[in-house]
């Protein structure tokens, strides 16, 4: 497979997970489900299987770019934002916490998100996006 392809699997794969993420968070959020239906799981599973494709592809596409002499900062920020991302994303679906919380962390997710995907397609950190 070419650099485009695997690029385009990438952005595809980071949709994907990014549909997932506010089907399976809406539905809990909106819901409320006390025990999660089969299809419930099922989906749980397909985020996880969409979420590995997305780390490998990014880790290959890492390895590209390693070897040019294109600065990757960008890219350390794109991780902190992944991390976040991840973070606030388990804390959306935690029962334990308030709904109120719940809908905070569900949309900070989201913000988290669009930075992370702003951030890969500009290729720039955020303070360098308004020059």
């Amino acid at each position: 497979m070419g650099y485009l392809a695997i690029k385009h699997a990438h952005m595809g794969l980071a949709f994907a997970t990014l549909i997932l993420f506010v089907g399976r968070g809406l539905h809990r959020l909106v819901y409320q489900p006390e025990v999660l239906a089969p299809w419930q799981k099922g989906l749980n599973y397909l985020s996880y299987v969409v979420d590995i494709g997305l780390l490998c592809l990014g880790l290959y596409l890492l390895s590209v770019w390693a070897n040019t002499d294109a600065p990757l900062l960008w890219v350390g920020i794109k991780v902190i934002f992944l991390a976040l991302y991840i973070a606030v994303g388990v804390l959306a679906f935690r029962p334990w916490l308030s709904l109120h919380g719940r809908w905070l962390c569900f949309a900070l997710a989201l913000l988290f998100w669009v930075m992370m995907f702003k951030t890969a397609k500009l290729k720039l950190p955020f303070w360098q996006w308004f020059g």
